[in-house]
């Protein structure tokens, strides 16, 4: 939180995620107590990729079930929203068969500002 000089806030910046406590505890505390103040929430998530790690520990069993390969995508790879995990998936739906493809998605592509 970002305390003003007169004892209110400029602006609340919280996780949604807390170690023992709610970010929507404290969202419906702020906008009761200060409902002027803007909140801003944020998360982070980390890739859940534990069921991709558990199949490559054993790929002779994979072989053997007839696995040829196993790829991370999605929020296995780099969580975001749903739409790209959506995205991810038809993608590499229709690339199965064919080569990898270096190509970008469009808002991984660097951009240079005017100057």
């Amino acid at each position: 939180m970002l305390r003003r000089s007169s004892g209110g806030f400029d602006a609340i910046l919280t996780d949604l995620r807390m170690p023992g406590s709610d970010g929507m505890q404290l969202l419906r505390w702020a906008r009761s107590s200060h409902p002027d103040t803007p909140v801003v929430m944020v998360t982070a998530r980390l890739p859940d990729d534990g069921l991709y790690h558990e199949l490559m520990a054993d790929e002779d069993a994979d072989a053997q079930a007839g696995i040829a390969s196993i790829t991370r995508i999605g929020d296995c790879l780099a969580p975001g929203a749903i739409f790209h995990a959506t995205y991810a998936g038809h993608r590499y739906a229709r690339e199965l068969d064919t080569e990898p493809s270096d190509r970008l998605f469009r808002h991984e592509l660097p951009e240079v500002a005017a100057s």
